[in-house]
């Protein structure tokens, strides 16, 4: 979207270095900031807290989510591969059996531990006022 409009304001050294510290901690140019910053309700950092979600943030988010579906599916085939030998009527001796649950086990976890995080930031966001590009 082209931006024909340009407005400039003065600010003492301690905005600007508030700025300049929002736009490092948030990765966006002053500009990219701004805008966000005026897409905001009036009231709403009063009401609950403003997330601005780059698309950065957004593929980081989709990584981690791959990467607990892989851990998953690893446990899902450690246990189909015990449930097979039993079907076979060979099941896996006790320390090697122990063994397979053991990394199922594991695996699950912490899939579930990184579950239960991402949930809760993922509804503090949806509860939250959300700042759109554009």
């Amino acid at each position: 979207m082209p931006y024909r409009n340009m407005v400039s304001l003065r600010l003492d050294d301690r905005d600007l270095d508030a700025l300049e510290d929002a736009c490092e901690r948030s990765g966006l140019s002053r500009s990219e900031l701004l805008r966000s910053l005026l897409r905001v309700p009036p009231g709403a950092d009063r009401q609950r807290t403003v997330y601005a979600v780059d698309g950065r943030t957004l593929g980081r988010l989709a990584t981690e989510l791959v990467r607990w579906g892989r851990h998953y599916n690893q446990a899902v085939r450690a246990l189909n591969t015990i449930a097979l030998f039993i079907r076979r009527g060979s099941p896996p001796k006790a320390p090697e059996l122990e063994a397979m649950l053991g990394r199922a086990r594991s695996t699950l976890e912490e899939v579930e531990a990184g579950r239960a995080v991402l949930e809760r930031a993922l509804c503090e966001v949806a509860d939250s006022v959300s700042v759109r590009r554009g």
